[in-house]
């Protein structure tokens, strides 16, 4: 018989622990690696720990099973090639002065430079800051997003139709995204489906010394978030630092 493609349960069932299936399923070949989401009750505080040290892939409370259901259980089935959606991504459009703005990016003479540590410093402050395990410092080139530097990630560059920055460059405020399975703009994102498996991310964009927005300096995890408009301003200044950063470079 084939196993199922997925597996709900409570953390409580009438007559056995759910606690017990969620082991039993981990520890039984071929069904260890499918995806597990356990519902708990917001009443019991421990009960969310518990199904994820069980080995639950996603924790759901009762309070918001009528919202977050639908979408978690067709994350779950994407990360394990069980769903295949035909909405698209969402691409970011173009800034409207796209071409000036390539132009500022190349004249700061970063793309494809080797790291360094002036900006390396930056995202290790940012994610020990925001207690993240992902920041980076992008440049949206023409196809691709481009990482100056990174903390907790080993690319060095995605396409930049799959790129979250490539949004964030077109407002002068922080782009925050609480969950990004919740959010239609990237549900379907190979990044939000596939490694490195992004649920929450901030990005604040960076600017060339004319002006022009070039790239973002952004946090992110593998788990949803709240940001506060201290956030906020915090992740600012940290872009304020990369600006300067990026001038001295240009000079």
């Amino acid at each position: 018989m084939r196993p199922p493609d997925l597996l709900v349960t409570a953390a409580q069932l009438p007559l056995m622990s759910g606690l017990d299936l969620i082991r039993y399923v981990r520890n039984r070949s071929g069904m260890a690696s499918m995806p597990v989401i356990g519902v708990y009750d917001d009443r019991n505080a421990a009960a969310r720990e518990s199904l994820q040290s069980a080995g639950a892939s996603e924790t759901l409370s009762e309070n918001t099973i009528d919202v977050l259901l639908l979408p978690l259980l067709q994350a779950a089935l994407r990360r394990a090639d069980q769903f295949m959606s035909p909405q698209e991504i969402q691409r970011a459009r173009l800034p409207q002065n796209e071409e000036a703005r390539l132009e500022s990016l190349r004249k700061t003479k970063l793309l494809d430079t080797d790291r360094e540590e002036r900006f390396d410093t930056i995202t290790r402050l940012a994610a020990g800051t925001f207690n993240t395990p992902i920041a980076t410092i992008t440049l949206i080139d023409k196809d691709r997003q481009w990482f100056k530097a990174s903390e907790g990630l080993a690319n060095r560059e995605t396409h930049r139709d799959q790129a979250f920055c490539a949004h964030t460059i077109l407002d002068s405020d922080v782009m925050v995204v609480p969950d990004a399975v919740l959010d239609p703009r990237f549900s379907e994102n190979p990044l939000v489906t596939g490694d490195p498996t992004i649920r929450f991310y901030a990005g604040a964009p960076v600017s060339a010394a004319d002006g022009h927005q070039i790239g973002t300096l952004c946090v992110i995890d593998r788990t949803p978030r709240a940001f506060s408009e201290r956030d906020k301003q915090t992740l600012k200044d940290f872009a304020k630092l990369v600006e300067r950063e990026i001038a001295h470079s240009a000079a």
